[in-house]
């Protein structure tokens, strides 16, 4: 039990944490052990990128269009081939992506 600090448990859950994005990762880990893995060197970034994408409901186009993306740089980020120093300056700021992937544990990465 871990007391009142509450660790990696009840506070990640909080949504007060939903701004840092660590309420996604243990779905998202979960997800990627199901899921075909995207076939670029930077799995986390994509499992990263599709669960931000699927909480907001947007498609791949709308997603683009949020964040000021051509639709192959979604393509791009969803296989796996963006690196996270690469990651551009809307998707830095405005989502939990980099943190999101940090945090991700994936075979492969």
């Amino acid at each position: 039990m871990t007391g009142a600090t509450g660790g990696d448990g009840s506070r990640g859950r909080h949504p007060s944490a939903r701004s840092s994005g660590a309420h996604l990762v243990g779905p998202t880990r979960r997800l990627s052990l199901v899921l075909s893995p995207a076939p670029g060197p930077y799995r986390a970034m994509a499992a990263a990128a599709i669960a931000i994408r699927g909480t907001q409901g947007r498609s791949q186009a709308a997603f683009a269009l949020a964040y000021g993306l051509d639709i192959a740089d979604v393509v791009a980020l969803e296989g796996g081939d963006v690196p996270p120093d690469q990651l551009s300056a809307p998707l830095r700021v405005l989502t939990p992506m980099g943190h999101l992937a940090s945090k991700l544990q994936l075979s492969g990465d």
